[in-house]
């Protein structure tokens, strides 16, 4: 299956969000970088030319849109139908911060737990957004 902004697997970039916020907090640049750049390819489906490029719009748009608006700015949907999503994210920004106050072990179950709460957030979006127009 072609994947795409609005056709993506919820495990992976759930994966690949968590190893990127992982690695920004453990201070492992390359890992993010690389991390970052997969989330977009996995996310948008891109040609490598506009991935690169995408995941630098991808980090600007995070700076300067909170949860569900950016979602809805980029799908083009109402703030309240990715609602479900938006919370899910929230409580793995939660776990995330509990993480790095820890001590950011790669062992601590927190981890774990942030990667699952970011797949479901991807879950729930993706039901969302593969509907048709």
């Amino acid at each position: 299956m072609r994947r795409g902004p609005r056709s993506f697997d919820p495990v992976l970039l759930g994966q690949r969000e968590c190893a990127a916020w992982a690695a920004y907090y453990r201070h492992e640049r390359g890992r993010v970088l690389v991390s970052s750049i997969g989330l977009v390819r996995a996310g948008f489906g891109m040609a490598w030319p506009r991935t690169l490029l995408g995941a630098w719009y991808v980090l600007r748009a995070n700076q300067a849109r909170a949860l569900s608006e950016l979602y809805a700015h980029v799908y083009d949907i109402a703030p309240e139908a990715v609602t479900e999503a938006a919370q899910h994210r929230v409580v793995a920004m939660r776990l995330s911060d509990e993480w790095v106050e820890a001590g950011c072990d790669r062992d601590d179950p927190r981890l774990a737990d942030e990667c699952r709460e970011l797949i479901a957030s991807y879950t729930a979006l993706s039901a969302v957004v593969a509907r048709p127009l």
